[in-house]
């Protein structure tokens, strides 16, 4: 496969991304099932679409990561108790176990080793220090860590 369309490929992976983030966000803001149900469903669309085009070798193990996401983003992280955080580090190990699936079909520890460690430093920084200022930066920026170095698996 030639540079040029390596790169477009991996622009489309992090379009992807983006739009995953935005679609959490939304699922914020106006209905849960767009973040627990839809955005998932987007991901994995997208990660079969990239399978085929680069020319790999299609696994079913790779689809139960759908449901395993779905299941993980069903869980609130709220801090309504005091202890979000707590929740937050559950959900990071919940967001490593759902992507084990690509890991067993594609083979790349050293990205999911990177995803794993994303996910709790990222869910331990923002839900102890919860840096941002307005709900839609947090949202988004945590629908982004979820899925962003899975679909770089591809």
């Amino acid at each position: 496969m030639s540079e040029g369309m390596l790169l477009v490929i991996w622009t489309i992976k992090a379009l992807v991304v983006v739009l995953c983030a935005v679609l959490y966000r939304i699922g914020g803001w106006i209905n849960k099932a767009v973040r627990r149900f839809l955005m998932p469903v987007v991901y994995m669309i997208a990660c079969i679409g990239m399978v085929f085009w680069k020319g790999l070798g299609f696994n079913w193990l790779m689809l139960l990561s759908l449901p395993l996401l779905i299941g993980t983003l069903c869980m609130g992280y709220s801090n309504n108790d005091g202890k979000g955080w707590i929740k937050r580090l559950k959900i990071a190990g919940l967001l490593c176990l759902s992507f084990l699936p690509f890991l067993f079909v594609f083979g790349k520890w050293e990205i999911y080793a990177a995803h794993c460690v994303l996910q709790f430093l990222g869910m331990a920084f923002f839900g102890i220090t919860n840096p941002f200022e307005e709900a839609v930066a947090e949202e988004a920026t945590i629908g982004m860590f979820a899925v962003l170095l899975p679909i770089f698996m591809i």
